[in-house]
């Protein structure tokens, strides 16, 4: 091998993303609990990953929202792993299927 030949990734290539970014609301008291834990010791991403990641999707009841009276807190950016949204993706096509 000449000197100087690196072998390896392509310099200026970036590895895709492995996660994106949502938009999500969730109920208020549940995004109170997250903000009230969270603060000072992390991110809010990583916990409702962790939470996500730790609970078989397919026995998780979906909340019915019913009412005039509002529910849900404002909108609040989250990062999803890809991984984990294939795993929600999966999850509703078999709640569509029954």
């Amino acid at each position: 091998m000449e000197p100087g030949c690196r072998i390896g990734k392509v310099i200026g290539q970036k590895p895709p993303p492995r996660f994106d970014v949502f938009n999500v609301r969730v109920l208020v008291g549940l995004d109170k609990l997250f903000r009230k834990k969270r603060r000072y010791q992390g991110d809010l991403s990583a916990s409702i990953n962790d939470a996500l990641l730790a609970v078989n999707l397919n026995t998780v009841k979906l909340a019915t929202l019913e009412g005039k009276k509002k529910q849900t807190a404002g909108e609040t950016q989250v990062v999803i792993l890809r991984r984990l949204i294939r795993r929600i993706q999966k999850s509703q096509r078999r709640v569509a299927a029954r």
